[in-house]
């Protein structure tokens, strides 16, 4: 036998081989589509299409050497045994879910035939409940077998009905493995996967209920890893959600074991690039954290009060609000921080505040008065500091001015700085106070005229100040 005839025998072999291959993979997909519970139209038409493929291979492979199965190449049946490779294990995947009665097949393996899918629509506002566990079912079945676009629009979709219909939460938590496939895709390297699992998370985050599921499930360190290398939009839900869990400081201890402290605090130190919602929102979870004594000391440890003393310079009137409500919970939950603060020059920095010339707004300044006094709390030594550094100019130039909404703060603070010193009661007497306030006494605000007159009874309590003050009534 000549080599030639050799080559062609191997050749019609081999040929034979993959082509009888193909019917085999062929042959047991359709036998998997017979166990399959999946009956729509999509999915008739699609067997159907595999029963015609399996006859025409079959009627090639009868006709034997020499006959039409020649005209398939090798690529072309290996193209074959490919596509029904992949027919295979995407209807193993099916099979994975569960699927009844009054599913749809939404799966790629429907995408693989036609090149589009069939969902269940979302059901209306007054629809049952059994309609809902049915569409929330569809979803986690494209969550699961879907392609990273239907993944995407499933999350989506599931975004969208849990805000709009609490039930849904309660709907989507209950279903075995929503939650577990959402906390997974916390992981997935396709941004918009994670930013819409991360929000996702959150919204189920925002119901106490279940924040013990989500924690239960391996979520907090996929955050904290989205926290210093996810997108802008994931890390602000991934902070949101810490903000939730970390609440009344539950789960602080597993924020803390992930490194959670350290990528927040590093948050805070860049907010130029990191920008001032997401340095607001990490300051909101730092302040859940520092409830916890021994967390407070660990976090003053890793530099803490540096960090918000700076962000207490901000010209960002949000970022200015958390960052001195983060300094006044150090000190609430560790009095020892209230010497460290002022060490950092964390009074001047509050003092400054006050100023009225870099005046943002009433609240912060209404803020900024309450931590001063809080730092001033049975302290003779730190009421001396703030007023070296003008806190006493800054209160009677903003009643000299009478900024809008903080005439009540100001005779308020007036009132808080004569009951805590002698000294700095007379020093307000001599510094021309007395005769500010006695032009609130006729204000239209009852509450301002209550405020000046305890602020002035106050004040003339002093023996010095009420001498001055009827010396002054007299020539007046």
């Amino acid at each position: 036998m000549s080599d030639q005839n050799s080559t062609e025998l191997s050749s019609q072999s081999a040929g034979k081989s993959r082509l009888r291959q193909a019917i085999d993979k062929i042959t047991a997909l359709i036998t998997l589509s017979h166990t399959t519970n999946v009956f729509t139209v999509k999915w008739c038409m699609i067997r159907t299409r595999i029963h015609e493929l399996l006859s025409g291979l079959t009627a090639i492979e009868k006709r034997g050497p020499g006959g039409e199965h020649m005209l398939l190449s090798g690529e072309v049946i290996q193209a074959i045994i490919r596509t029904v490779s992949e027919s295979d294990q995407l209807g193993k995947r099916c099979m994975e879910s569960t699927y009844n009665g009054r599913l749809f097949m939404q799966s790629d393996l429907s995408k693989l035939v036609f090149g589009l899918c069939i969902f269940i629509e979302k059901p209306g506002v007054l629809a049952c409940k059994d309609d809902k566990i049915v569409y929330v079912k569809d979803l986690l079945s494209r969550l699961k077998i879907g392609d990273a676009y239907m993944k995407r629009e499933a999350l989506i979709d599931f975004n969208k009905v849990v805000q709009e219909d609490e039930e849904f939460v309660d709907i989507c938590v209950e279903t075995n493995g929503v939650v577990s496939v959402l906390v997974s895709f916390l992981d997935s390297e396709v941004i918009d996967i994670q930013e819409e699992s991360a929000k996702a998370v959150f919204e189920i985050s925002r119901y106490d209920d279940y924040r013990r599921v989500l924690a239960s499930t391996g979520m907090i360190p996929l955050l904290i890893s989205i926290l210093e290398f996810g997108s802008r939009v994931g890390k602000e839900f991934a902070a949101r959600c810490l903000m939730n869990v970390s609440e009344k400081s539950s789960f602080a201890w597993s924020i803390l074991a992930n490194d959670g402290l350290t990528v927040l605090l590093e948050i805070c130190k860049n907010i130029d690039v990191c920008g001032s919602e997401l340095v607001v929102l990490a300051c909101e979870v730092l302040k859940n954290l520092s409830w916890d004594r021994e967390i407070n000391e660990f976090m003053v440890e890793q530099g803490a009060l540096k960090v918000f003393i700076a962000l207490a310079k901000s010209k960002d009137e949000i970022v200015l609000l958390s960052s001195i409500d983060c300094l006044q919970i150090m000190v609430s939950t560790d009095d020892a921080n209230r010497d460290l603060i002022i060490k950092e020059g964390g009074t001047l920095v509050l003092v400054d505040v006050l100023n009225s010339e870099s005046f943002v707004s009433w609240k912060v300044w209404q803020t900024a008065s309450e931590a001063i006094m809080t730092l001033c709390l049975e302290s003779t030594s730190t009421l001396n500091i703030i007023l070296g550094y003008g806190f006493m100019d800054h209160l009677l130039d903003l009643i000299e001015h009478k900024v809008f909404h903080v005439q009540d703060l100001a005779l308020k603070a007036t009132i808080w700085l004569c009951e805590m010193s002698e000294v700095a009661k007379e020093a307000m007497g001599e510094r021309g106070f007395m005769s500010e306030i006695v032009k609130f006494l006729d204000a239209e605000s009852n509450e301002v005229r209550k405020l000046a007159a305890k602020a002035l009874f106050t004040m003339i309590s002093a023996p010095k100040n009420r001498k001055a003050f009827l010396q002054n009534q007299e020539h007046g």
